[in-house]
């Protein structure tokens, strides 16, 4: 288990490396530089920028330095906490993050608790009694939830709640309550305005889970262990629990590597259709007005978690299935 879990630890250092590098380059190959790209734009709206201000902006940002050189002062900056400054918002990007994580942690944790709390016991009740009358109308509510866009769900509900209740669900607190103090009025506006957030969150991944849960939990119940365990008499509910679904839950675990970045950036469709300021929110609009720095600070901080979720879910794996950890030196 020791040397599993060492190769693993490894294995993260090179490759975040790596991404860090290839991260930079994305950063790169967008054509001229932010402060270029500035100045043409403050020229073609008639405001005079004189070349000594542009080479002082220039220098200001370091872009006048070689590529490996301004590769590692951002790698430096990095390693030290200092995630630079977003040009768009004129403000840290690390200050940025910390704005933006609260309401993105909130959503993406509840959600993906909703969905686990609602597929795992959905998915075991259809696998149970597939072709059933209720298996197959769970199968056509699951596809249901996989095939209705999930901004076109936060539109309608949202049209419904304005028209019957006079409510706009759309951001995170009503203007009037934002410079207030906490008062019992504005901790329910925030509450009415993260319902309808939270219940699409758990909603856009509830849908295949329910699948992958049954689809598993099927294959596992048509193993020869589930054969021999009934011949030996095991009760059917503790056979179940103990081998099958504890089986059928691998993909669970190694969806890790992909929920984690989730909980920290948010759905940026969901954020942008209701106005909610998640670190997904700021990511679209550092693509969409080309800020390169907090593009590139937030896809880092991406492929990190990415990373941090793999490895979590690894050593997850090898927990609770001996298979993997054994896999490379054989039974033991």
């Amino acid at each position: 288990m020791l040397r599993y879990l060492a190769r693993r630890f490894v294995i993260v250092i090179p490759t975040a490396l790596a991404v860090s590098f290839i991260v930079f380059v994305l950063m790169e190959l967008s054509p001229g530089n932010y402060v270029q790209r500035r100045v043409e734009n403050l020229r073609a709206q008639g405001v005079k920028v004189s070349q000594e201000e542009a080479d002082r902006l220039m220098a200001e940002w370091g872009l006048d330095q070689p590529f490996y050189i301004r590769y590692w002062r951002w790698l430096r900056n990095m390693s030290r906490g200092n995630l630079g400054q977003s040009a768009v918002y004129g403000r840290s990007n690390l200050d940025l993050l910390k704005e933006a994580m609260p309401i993105s942690v909130t959503i993406a944790v509840v959600g993906i608790l909703i969905s686990w709390a609602v597929a795992i016991p959905v998915g075991i009740y259809s696998a149970t009694h597939q072709y059933s009358v209720n298996d197959y109308l769970l199968t056509l509510l699951s596809f249901f939830g996989l095939g209705t866009p999930v901004f076109l769900i936060a539109l309608l509900l949202a049209w419904f709640s304005v028209t019957r209740f006079g409510f706009a669900p759309i951001g995170i607190i009503a203007p009037e309550y934002a410079n207030q103090p906490w008062s019992w009025a504005k901790a329910l506006n925030l509450l009415g305005h993260l319902a309808l957030p939270l219940f699409l969150a758990g909603l856009t991944g509830t849908g295949g889970l329910v699948r992958t849960m049954r689809n598993n939990l099927l294959d596992q119940l048509r193993q020869p262990y589930v054969t021999t365990a009934r011949a030996k008499g095991l009760l059917e509910k503790r056979l179940l629990l103990k081998y099958p679904v504890r089986m059928a839950m691998n993909p669970f675990i190694s969806a890790l590597a992909f929920v984690l970045p989730a909980i920290f950036s948010g759905d940026v469709v969901l954020a942008a259709t209701l106005g909610l300021p998640t670190v997904g929110s700021y990511m679209y609009t550092a693509v969409a007005q080309e800020d390169p720095y907090l593009a590139g600070t937030l896809l880092l901080f991406y492929a990190v978690v990415v990373m941090t979720g793999t490895l979590i879910s690894d050593v997850m794996l090898a927990v609770v299935d001996p298979r993997i950890r054994l896999g490379e030196g054989g039974s033991r």
